[in-house]
């Protein structure tokens, strides 16, 4: 529950971010960590799987600039997003002010979004929480690749009732923040209802103005750079050199050849995103409908190898930390790639 101190001046709010498995919680507030003012954000702890899944959970502590004489002090969670998982996911979700819900727009997702939201409210329930009441947010994620949902209809599935959302890519972090400033507002919404109910002492001033909120929240990113976009190419420059956007689906070639044309620029860590984006999808939807669809067993049954897919985790990791990504070791998890596309024949 929030903790609100009219001496020191401070509020402490636990949002939580929930979904189903690589979705894009992690990555959410990965971008957040790697993009916040370093005297606004604290120590990113995660404690995840051999195979970089989320296992017990992320947390990310983050000071939002002080306004309306009041700090913010947010602690940003997530859970696993395995249902096996499930005692983990009530555990962090004890004390949440609100939950953003983090979809994955794929439309091969729908029912493990739905599987997953329907879990988030089995476990308010039980809580006795009123989900009506409850400060709750929608992050419609990976709006950047193809055969996704369109907005309408994942409105019409997941969030009938109307409550706020944003459209985000949480790999370039395009509505990240966004959809920070939107649960952020909720949450102080439905403390200034309790309050008022509660004929509380103090006086949340700031709240009254939402722009202070979305002032604060951009302050808190106000140096960071903007968000990457790997667009797609309708002739990449290229074109004329070896390619292998042909051995991708003909719906999905317009991002191989964004990959390719990251790598010839030297946007190494750009294409290295992409790569773990596209990888870690291929996977999923392989992995769809066995028992255990861990990384690790698809990529076994699959024959690939395993240090393969590990050394493309690293890789990952070092990108998103704003280290250098060596362009040699991006060509072979480039290659890695298509060999997942090749043996899943996605």
């Amino acid at each position: 529950m929030s903790s609100v101190n009219p001496l020191t001046k401070e509020i402490l709010l636990k949002l939580v971010y929930f979904g189903p498995g690589l979705g894009g919680k992690t990555t959410t507030l990965q971008y957040i960590h790697r993009t916040a003012r370093p005297e606004h954000r604290g120590k990113m702890v995660s404690l995840a799987t051999p195979v970089d899944r989320t296992l017990y959970f992320d947390f990310l502590p983050v000071r939002l600039p002080r306004v309306g004489g009041y700090t913010l002090r947010l602690q940003l969670f997530t859970v696993p997003g395995q249902v096996h998982y499930n005692a983990t996911r009530k555990l962090v979700l004890t004390g949440a002010d609100g939950v953003v819900f983090v979809a994955d727009s794929q439309r091969s997702r729908l029912d493990a979004n739905m599987e997953s939201l329907e879990n988030l409210f089995d476990n308010l329930h039980e809580r006795d929480i009123d989900t009506d009441a409850f400060a709750f947010t929608f992050q419609y994620n990976k709006r950047d690749i193809a055969d996704i949902l369109p907005v309408a209809e994942l409105d019409a599935r997941l969030n009938p009732k109307g409550r706020a959302r944003t459209e985000t890519c949480a790999i370039t972090g395009e509505g990240i923040y966004r959809g920070l400033e939107a649960i952020t507002k909720e949450v102080l919404r439905e403390l200034k209802r309790r309050d008022a109910h509660a004929k509380a002492k103090h006086e949340i001033a700031f709240h009254k103005d939402d722009q202070s909120i979305a002032k604060s929240v951009r302050a808190l990113r106000e140096n960071a750079p903007s968000p990457v976009v790997l667009a797609p190419l309708a002739a990449p420059p290229h074109a004329a050199g070896l390619s292998y956007a042909a051995l991708w689906p003909a719906a999905d070639r317009d991002r191989a050849a964004a990959i390719e044309s990251a790598i010839e620029e030297g946007r190494n860590a750009d294409a290295t995103r992409a790569v773990w984006q596209e990888l870690t999808c291929i996977l999923d939807s392989a992995g769809h409908g066995l028992t255990d669809q861990s990384p690790s067993s698809v990529i076994a049954l699959l024959g690939l190898d395993g240090r393969g897919y590990l050394d493309i985790s690293r890789l990952a990791r070092t990108a998103e930390a704003g280290a250098e990504v060596p362009r040699e070791r991006v060509l072979r998890a480039y290659l890695f790639l298509l060999e997942a596309l090749r043996r899943t024949g996605a």
